[in-house]
């Protein structure tokens, strides 16, 4: 007997940053709040990180969306606490249990031992469906050759994934912020429709660089934000970002090695950052699409969606260049990333601006 449904892991393409922020938006896109989704996730934030689990130091800067957490408007949840985890004997008999209710649950667990790997790694799996016959539950993650989709696991596997997961969380000094371990989610119905003039202020918000257009909900379920802060003015929003990217690159030093020959991970180039900057802009080029085809802007808005074609190409091209160099940087592609940062800053401000100002004038009329 099988119990779940698909879920679209194609959201990799819309909102590929961190999978506290992916995987709750399979459930959000499975359950049909397309308009929703189109009004949102087009501003952006940055941060200085004071401490945070994983392989973030302290003074590197994450870059992600502010609306990371609105799935919160579609999606109910609820957290499991740490303690609350250590607790749950058998994690299959808690995925069925909560598949059958109707509700998914996205779980850290010990990925290396899923994929076979050695050693121990903590991450999020997004639980959607299980097969008592094949003994097998359904879950969203990154697989073995790093790509976005939906895996099978066997249900011993996941028990011991689980556990182990919970020694790692409970072992390692790096993890100890952590609050969470389970999330729970589940539709709430009735998704906001897709509004003009909301979406002409969440544009707006990020061509002027301000907190403005709405709540901005970013954040992490699993620790508090609060420690993940430095105690400085750290947060920018919008266009103001290309100053955080900029900074990282200046602050990465290529080609370095330590006297063993290996790559000096203290002056690590972080391709998520740029990575998430190219993502963006394919992200925002599809809300424009979306605009002007839906209130009749196409030939208004036309001179500025081929403009912006040329910027999500320029990004995805210096996108691409920093995949390459993700362990050993190398000074020439630095450079080049960086200059493309600079290019790029001027003229997606102005081509925004424009559409701003149409969509602005089409929502008042």
């Amino acid at each position: 007997m099988a119990a779940g449904v698909a879920l679209p892991t194609n959201v990799q393409h819309h909102h590929n940053s961190y999978l506290y922020g992916a995987l709750p938006l399979c459930v959000a896109l499975a359950s049909g709040v397309d308009e929703w989704f189109m009004g949102r996730f087009v501003q952006l934030h940055s941060y200085g990180v004071s401490r945070r689990p994983g392989d973030i130091r302290p003074g590197d800067v994450c870059v992600d969306y502010t609306d990371s957490f609105a799935y919160t408007e579609v999606l109910e949840t609820s957290v499991v606490t740490r303690g609350e985890a250590m607790a749950i004997g058998d994690l299959v008999d808690f995925i069925i249990e909560t598949v059958d209710s109707g509700r998914h649950l996205i779980a850290f667990v010990d990925e290396n031992h899923l994929r076979g790997y050695p050693g121990s790694y903590v991450h999020e799996f997004l639980f959607y469906g299980y097969d008592r016959d094949a003994r097998h539950v359904m879950a969203v993650a990154f697989d073995n050759r790093g790509r976005f989709t939906s895996m099978n696991f066997g249900f011993e596997a996941v028990n011991e994934a689980f556990r182990r997961g919970m020694a790692e969380i409970t072992g390692v000094d790096r993890l100890a912020v952590m609050t969470g371990c389970i999330q729970v989610l589940w539709p709430r119905g009735n998704a906001p429709a897709f509004d003009l003039a909301d979406f002409g202020r969440r544009l707006r918000s990020y061509v002027d660089r301000e907190p403005k257009g709405g709540e901005h909900i970013f954040g992490h379920w699993w620790f508090p934000r609060s420690s993940d802060l430095l105690e400085r003015p750290a947060v920018r929003f919008g266009m103001d970002v290309y100053a955080d990217i900029a900074a990282h690159l200046q602050g990465v030093s290529p080609d370095v090695e330590m006297a063993t020959g290996e790559p000096d991970y203290s002056s690590q180039f972080d391709y998520r950052i740029v990575h998430l900057f190219g993502e963006h802009k394919k992200l925002v080029k599809a809300r424009l699409d979306y605009v002007a085809a839906r209130h009749d802007l196409e030939d208004v808005l036309a001179p500025y969606l081929s403009a912006y074609d040329a910027v999500v190409e320029d990004a995805g091209v210096a996108s691409m260049a920093g995949l390459r160099y993700t362990i050993r940087p190398h000074a020439g592609t630095m450079e080049y990333i960086a200059s493309v940062v600079r290019d790029l800053e001027g003229r997606e401000h102005d081509i925004l601006d424009g559409c701003c100002k149409v969509i602005e004038d089409a929502a008042a009329s």
